[in-house]
């Protein structure tokens, strides 16, 4: 099992390096998107750019589901399936999102962590209520008492991404005239309360795009290329670890010769924390680093 993962790992480490060459304005700004990617790997509800088929980034989102997690937080929702949450932003715009990590201002009114309200706004009757939420949307609180009342319907909605104007971190703009589709089953969507749903950014394939990327990229557009690199390759050995909790030199050599056969990256073998790795070497990552 673990041999046949490690051939799959390498594989599409050849399928990346292997890709049609690409323009220097098209590998820069696939590189800037990728590396927002992995910067957001940990991010609910966030949607990669990494094509599954092809495992080039483009600037239309991959929006396959994601991975579940429990976490039983009554305010914490997830979509299983299709559709998005409806919201409006803070200048009153119209936005999507499928993070359902919610919150409850002082007026009692649901939000999304930045502050978005639901464009049809959902209020508590009164403090301390608990909140139950059907997989059809409907929301109920129920009092001290036992009370049980519906407040309203987080109805969630659909889109093809053509009609994307414009995407932030989660969030989803349309163009303008655009307002989405009310997805109006639970057998294509439905709201899992408890739960959140992770990124569905593939960190593996997409540090080996990155790592084809770089070999494109000017020097004078992407500085301190040979570092970037070197801290790819430490990060795709960390993941490996981190997956297989072992030591396996060969598979590591046969990455670091396709990456860098005149000079192999230098890194220890121990045990980093994946999420930890991510966060820190973010910033050298970014196309426009020169400290």
């Amino acid at each position: 099992m673990k041999r046949i993962a490690l051939i799959s790992v390498f594989a599409l480490l050849m399928l990346s390096i292997a890709s049609a060459q690409v323009s220097l304005s098209q590998a820069i700004d696939e590189y800037s998107l990728l590396v927002d990617d992995l910067e957001n790997h940990n991010t609910y509800g966030y949607k990669g750019h990494l094509s599954i088929e092809d495992r080039i980034g483009t600037a239309i989102n991959n929006i396959a589901q994601g991975s579940l997690l429990t976490t039983g937080l009554k305010l914490d929702l997830a979509i299983l399936g299709i559709g998005f949450f409806r919201m409006r932003s803070s200048d009153g715009k119209m936005c999507f999102t499928r993070n359902g990590r919610l919150m409850l201002t002082s007026d009692l009114e649901l939000t999304t962590e930045q502050g978005f309200p639901f464009y049809d706004p959902i209020r508590l009757a009164q403090p301390q209520m608990e909140i139950q939420v059907a997989p059809n949307g409907n929301i109920y609180s129920i009092s001290k008492t036992g009370e049980k009342n519906r407040i309203g319907t987080i109805r969630l909605f659909t889109f093809s991404l053509d009609k994307v104007k414009q995407n932030i971190g989660t969030v989803f703009y349309l163009k303008d005239g655009e307002s989405g589709e009310v997805c109006g089953d639970t057998i294509r969507g439905k709201i899992m309360q408890g739960t959140l749903e992770m990124s569905n950014v593939l960190v593996y394939e997409t540090c080996f795009r990155l790592l084809f990327l770089i070999n494109e990229i000017d020097s004078n557009l992407l500085v301190h290329k040979d570092t970037k690199k070197e801290l790819l390759v430490e990060l795709i050995r960390s993941l490996y670890l981190n997956e297989y909790s072992m030591k396996n030199t060969i598979f590591m050599a046969r990455v670091e010769a396709a990456i860098s056969p005149s000079k192999a990256a230098k890194a220890s073998m121990e045990y980093v924390s994946e999420n930890r790795f991510i966060e820190a070497i973010i910033p050298f990552l970014k196309a426009n680093y020169n400290k």
